[in-house]
């Protein structure tokens, strides 16, 4: 089953979106081309919250797993803690599911999302025996898969991607080179 956000929910975490002024969840039915036979829906909903739907059996069968991406941009460092993509397998841990989180280094001209894919068919083939709620986040680089050089493990580290910086007018700019302009002020 495939139950997805309709729309771009990056940075919301694990966040379930604000569902007492918008209780109703709207949704569609959606085809995927090559995999008809799966029952696919997008919903009007961040990636946890469409975990948790899925994951409580409301759409279909209960599954074991979460797949969650492929996100346009690495999750690495600091930047785990404000990724939906990371957010939905979080959310599948604390319904007892495990969950890849899959992501692709991003590029605005090309980016090989058929990489990052075929990358994480391969890691889920060695991932079915794990134990109940391991959560694994996978980056692959933007590359052609006949320029990868292998899978590694690694670690979180401590370094981030988005930087903050204060200005004099109680504005602040957030960004990876504070290219998003924000204003901060009394109501």
């Amino acid at each position: 089953m495939v139950v997805a956000p309709n729309r771009n929910y990056s940075g919301m975490s694990s966040a379930v979106g604000d569902i007492f002024d918008k209780p109703m969840v709207g949704y569609e039915r959606r085809v995927i081309e090559g995999a008809e036979n799966i029952p696919a829906y997008a919903l009007d909903a961040a990636p946890a919250l469409c975990t948790i739907i899925g994951g409580i059996g409301y759409l279909g069968e209960r599954p074991t797993m979460v797949v969650s991406g492929i996100n346009a941009g690495a999750n690495v460092g600091r930047s785990v803690l404000h990724s939906g993509t990371i957010g939905a397998i979080l959310t599948g841990a604390q319904l007892g599911m495990s969950g890849l989180a899959v992501s692709s280094q991003w590029d605005e001209a090309i980016t090989h999302y058929e990489t990052a894919a075929k990358i994480a068919v391969e890691v889920l083939d060695q991932f079915y025996d794990a134990p109940e709620r391991t959560l694994l986040n996978l980056n692959v680089p933007n590359l052609s898969t006949a320029d990868l050089k292998g899978v590694r493990r690694g670690r979180i580290s401590n370094a981030g991607i988005i930087k903050a910086t204060r200005s004099e007018d109680a504005g602040f700019t957030l960004g990876e080179s504070g290219d998003i302009p924000l204003r901060f002020g009394a109501a």
